[in-house]
């Protein structure tokens, strides 16, 4: 396996990880891969002549849109609005004993 195609394999399987999938290559023989919500989709190359092209495409697709980033974010929200209710419970413990 050529050293291009190792690495767009490895790419391939790095933004994996994180909801993007294999569609088809096309005529150029460009990878075609969407996200997981459906709303984006990207190429990898074939044979780019920027040595980076693989690093820094995965690292845009990532930031683009990602399963994991946005599943820690859902979680995150709900513990807030967990602490939140929380909070608000203990408050209105407190009130006014009159």
């Amino acid at each position: 396996m050529s050293g291009q195609r190792a690495e767009r394999e490895a790419a391939v399987k790095e933004v994996a990880e994180h909801g993007w999938r294999f569609v088809k290559e096309n005529a150029n023989g460009y990878y075609v891969m969407h996200c997981y919500c459906g709303k984006h989709y990207t190429n990898l190359h074939k044979t780019p002549s920027n040595p980076d092209h693989f690093k820094q495409r995965v690292g845009y697709m990532i930031r683009l849109c990602s399963k994991i980033r946005d599943e820690a974010e859902a979680k995150d929200a709900a513990k807030a609005k967990d602490r939140a209710e929380a909070e608000g419970d203990e408050e209105a413990g407190r009130g006014n004993h009159s």
